[in-house]
């Protein structure tokens, strides 16, 4: 549905503004002002937190986000206003909303046809309580007769299911590094000019190059195996109507777990994936030797690395973690999938949307998983450059 007319969204937020929702933060009221102003003007893509630091916030050039959460501090803010404007009679009139979507800074317009919102009398309010404790009741019956028959794939997936709303998949950030212009400039000149411009390896001595020929580029790429996991599960939420919310974990803070369920995509590059699981009994750790594994901390002994380590990255096999999470802090449930390579984690994805894998592999380890927290780890054989069948190795459930 398409956004309502700039002019219509001008005049709506004048009407947020001066709110009582809004009216005590000018701190708030700025950043909306600032958000929706670059989006109207077709700078969405601009709405990065360093940004909004220096210009909403007055933070110095040399702001780093890992020091300092204002900006998203202050983006809870403004969801948080925007939900109790909208809750009240002169709100729930409105014929159109601005939503700021969790670990974004881009708002989204949404025009009236798209929501229905009613501010009940307080007699009617009291029967409409009622009315849907009865129908928690009812619906908490038939569900717990429909799980107790459904397959384990469907009990697997129940809880991010039967949650409302949509969902929110935070994606690895892996920091990637590129040649300096200089670098590439010498790398030509030695190999020659090309025919068709491409991506082409450097082969330069070690003597031509220094430091500043290797620049670190951050907040612009996701892994392919990441990119596959995303997808996999995308569409298996598509086929069951849950919307998705596709986020960079970075951009993300607990208090967006809270507001959604979610799925977590890679593990050493995705910083809430290695922060939930410091509380997993099975979890992912550099060792001794700086190499990434998954131990059992009950069991320090019981270690699962890649036998060496190339920097390409290459491997023929893999080892992955998927964790499903019902009982935990954000009080939402997690779906977690990660390899120690991007290998395991499209084997992760591959395994948690097929019906048959999943059915076969919870029946090895009992019903008592239903309602609770899950780990699996598996072992992968990778194939050129594809995760082959995965196999169990262990498990815990709490």
């Amino acid at each position: 549905m398409d956004a309502p007319p700039a002019i219509e969204i001008r005049a709506h937020l004048e009407r947020l503004l001066t709110s009582p929702a809004f009216r005590s933060s000018k701190r708030c009221q700025r950043f909306l002002v600032y958000v929706v102003g670059e989006t109207l003007e077709g700078r969405a893509d601009s709405l990065k937190e360093r940004t909004l630091a220096i210009e909403v916030f007055d933070r110095a050039e040399s702001f780093h986000s890992g020091d300092d959460t204002i900006v998203r501090v202050g983006a809870r803010g403004v969801r948080k206003r925007l939900a109790q404007y909208y809750t009240t009679a002169e709100g729930s009139r409105e014929k159109m909303r601005i939503e700021l979507p969790p670990g974004s800074y881009a708002p989204e317009f949404v025009a009236a046809e798209s929501f229905t919102s009613v501010v009940p009398t307080r007699p009617f309010r009291r029967i409409l309580l009622f009315v849907l404790i009865g129908i928690a009741a009812l619906a908490a019956i038939f569900y717990s007769g429909a799980s107790a028959r459904g397959s384990a794939f469907e009990r697997f997936w129940a809880p991010i299911w039967n949650t409302s709303g949509p969902v929110l998949i935070a994606m690895a950030h892996p920091l990637v590094y590129h040649a300096s212009s200089r670098a590439i400039r010498l790398n030509e000149e030695r190999l020659g000019p090309s025919l068709v411009p491409s991506q082409r390896p450097l082969q330069l001595p070690p003597n031509e190059l220094d430091g500043s020929d290797i620049v670190p580029v951050p907040d612009q790429y996701v892994g392919y195996g990441d990119t596959v996991a995303a997808t996999e599960i995308a569409v298996l939420l598509a086929k069951h109507s849950k919307d998705v919310r596709l986020r960079p974990a970075d951009q993300l803070e607990f208090a967006d777990f809270s507001e959604m369920p979610a799925a977590l995509i890679g593990a050493f590059t995705n910083r809430w994936s290695m922060e939930f699981s410091q509380k997993f009994r099975l979890r992912f750790v550099f060792d001794a030797h700086g190499t990434p594994a998954i131990v059992d901390t009950a069991s320090p002994s019981r270690v699962w690395r890649l036998p060496f380590a190339v920097d390409n990255g290459r491997t023929a096999e893999d080892y992955f973690l998927v964790c499903r999470l019902v009982n935990f802090s954000s009080n939402r449930p997690v779906i977690m999938v990660a390899g120690l390579k991007q290998f395991g984690t499209e084997a992760a994805s591959r395994f948690i949307v097929d019906t048959k894998a999943v059915n076969d592999t919870l029946r090895k380890i009992g019903s008592n998983w239903q309602d609770r927290n899950l780990e699996l780890v598996f072992h992968a054989k990778v194939i050129g450059n594809s995760p082959s069948a995965s196999e169990l190795i262990a498990w815990h459930i709490w």
